[in-house]
């Protein structure tokens, strides 16, 4: 008895304390050209609370990434193939991919995250629930548009997770307040999130000229 009583209060006592599930992310990466990352935004969305990690990319150890025999054997698979030719294609962008999870441990990033109440910030709250509430297929499309268009400014990569469902990789070509105005609202005001909380820091436009 005295052992059923005591479970029950351990499982009474972890629903308590248990954290809310996460709802959505979305992890934005914005690069100046294919392969030049910037910086990425990770936003986590809970039914409490949204969190927001910033990591702006510092710098690359080239010199240990070029010893890396899989580093090697990717850059060589992009010189056999068409790439460089079809920058923009899905199998250019498979490439670029991989090649970016390989330099993930010879890159050197400055963190910093956000973590907002429900009821901190109603306006962009709404501005996650209108992304999340745009048709994916109206999202997918817009990237496949994209994919034809001249690559003359920032590149944004979308990957959005929801509870339950598989995760979508989706790549933009120069969103801009006139063009994909969805995308370019929510990198702009994220960044702004914070900007506005610690004025002068790495996050400013001196250091991230693209938005």
């Amino acid at each position: 008895m005295k052992q059923t009583l005591l479970l029950a209060l351990l499982l009474l006592t972890a629903t308590c304390f248990a954290q809310p599930s996460e709802k959505h992310r979305i992890h934005l990466t914005v690069s100046q050209g294919f392969g030049s990352e910037i910086f990425n935004i990770l936003i986590s969305q809970t039914s409490e609370d949204t969190k927001i990690v910033y990591s702006k990319l510092d710098s690359v150890n080239k010199e240990m990434a070029s010893r890396d025999k899989e580093v090697i054997n990717v850059m060589n698979l992009y010189a056999k193939s068409n790439y460089l030719d079809k920058p923009n294609s899905v199998e250019g962008e498979k490439f670029e991919q991989e090649l970016k999870k390989l330099l993930l441990k010879y890159s050197f990033y400055t963190r910093d995250s956000l973590l907002l109440k429900s009821n901190d910030n109603k306006e962009y709250s709404i501005l996650l629930d209108q992304f999340h509430l745009a048709s994916k297929e109206s999202l997918e499309e817009i990237a496949k548009l994209n994919r034809a268009g001249a690559l003359t400014g920032p590149i944004v990569e979308v990957k959005l997770n929801s509870e339950g469902e598989t995760s979508k990789v989706l790549t933009y070509i120069s969103p801009g307040s006139d063009k994909h105005p969805l995308i370019y609202k929510l990198v702009s005001e994220t960044l702004n999130l914070y900007r506005k909380r610690h004025p002068n820091s790495f996050l400013e436009k001196d250091h991230i000229p693209v938005y």
